[in-house]
């Protein structure tokens, strides 16, 4: 197998990583409607041990695009780099908001007064981190019609 062939494979995988991070996006935004209208409790400390397992799935998915991204750097033009590099910025924020909040969510309801802001901050996350997976997709597939695969 050529190495165009085996990078277009890996690009491959990771669009169908993609997928299961969005179901998990999903499941997480789907579950944050249902906390926000039963409000504090056992359901702020389980989203918590949800954003735990979501910090981990990243970053494990995060360390598998990396090796793409350094490919798509070698071979890509400034455009790409720079969108590789956006990518990889926002890859260190979400792990530690994720991290962050994952802290929050788990205090005591009583000692933790700005109840509005974590749930603004939840849905700031969730959406930014779907929005950063669909360009993810986009320069994936943005690489995958180009001919530059072939120089992988």
């Amino acid at each position: 197998m050529s190495h165009s062939e085996t990078f277009r494979k890996q690009l491959s995988f990771a669009l169908e990583k993609h997928l299961t991070i969005n179901d998990v996006i999903n499941d997480l935004r789907t579950f944050w409607v249902e906390v926000s209208e039963l409000g504090c409790g056992p359901r702020y400390e389980e989203m918590s041990i949800r954003l735990d397992e979501f910090q981990k799935i990243l970053s494990a998915h995060f360390l598998e695009e990396e090796q793409l991204f350094k490919k798509i750097e070698d071979v890509g033009d400034s455009s790409a780099c720079d969108r590789v590099q956006c990518l990889r910025d926002e890859h260190a924020e979400f792990l530690e908001r994720l991290v962050d909040d994952s802290e929050r969510l788990n205090c005591n309801c009583e000692s933790f007064s700005n109840w509005d802001w974590i749930h603004d901050e939840i849905d700031d996350l969730i959406n930014r981190m779907a929005a950063h997976e669909a360009e993810e997709n986009a320069l994936i597939h943005q690489f995958l019609k180009s001919e530059k695969i072939s120089k992988c």
